[in-house]
């Protein structure tokens, strides 16, 4: 019922979303290529198609892979043509520094580090979202979600919430993160209905 599509940022998504939807089947279709390649359009006509799907959810690590607003946007006027409630997200920060760098002081004059100053950062979302609003423009039955901001304050961003460390290398989730984003996707989409919200 709950179809999650993108690349390996499509894949940390999976554990937080099956969690949290334990009435739903969810599953995943990952490919290593960008949203406009062969494989991953043919998974979306096969998604689009199938009629037990009534959620997908698009994804992606737009910042290094890029966004061609023409094909995205083809992609969600087939999937909403077909009825389907289409959830897309702006992906998560990419950090830096690994999450080892920030659970252990790696040299004696080196602190641990977890956070990155928003200014850093910032310009990977903007660019995406720029990029998105573009496939987006007039589509009122696309739910945007912004993942990216709930890591960040006024001035940090961080891959930690209170002792937990929510990565597993620079730009990936771990369970803990996934769960942490897959809640603020259930508050802020139609796929809050799928979990009873």
């Amino acid at each position: 019922t709950v179809v999650i599509i993108g690349d390996s940022h499509a894949e940390h998504l999976f554990p937080g979303l099956a969690a949290a939807l334990p009435g739903q089947n969810v599953a995943y279709y990952i490919n290593g290529d960008a949203i406009d390649s062969q494989p991953t359009a043919r998974v979306i006509r096969h998604v689009a198609a199938e009629p037990s799907v009534k959620y997908v959810v698009l994804t992606s690590l737009w910042n290094g892979r890029g966004v061609d607003p023409g094909t995205l946007r083809a992609a969600l006027e087939l999937l909403t043509q077909r009825g389907k409630q289409v959830v897309l997200t702006n992906d998560v920060p990419q950090f830096a520094f690994d999450p080892y760098r920030c659970k252990y002081k790696i040299a004696p004059l080196l602190d641990s580090q977890c956070t990155e100053a928003v200014a850093d950062l910032i310009s990977q979302r903007d660019a995406v979202d720029t990029e998105l609003g573009k496939a987006l423009r007039g589509l009122t039955e696309v739910t945007l979600v912004d993942t990216f901001s709930p890591f960040c304050s006024a001035t940090m961003c961080s891959m930690t919430r209170g002792d937990k460390v929510l990565y597993r290398d620079d730009n990936h989730l771990n369970v803990d993160g996934s769960a942490f984003v897959a809640a603020d996707i259930l508050d802020n989409s139609p796929l809050g209905r799928a979990a009873g919200r």
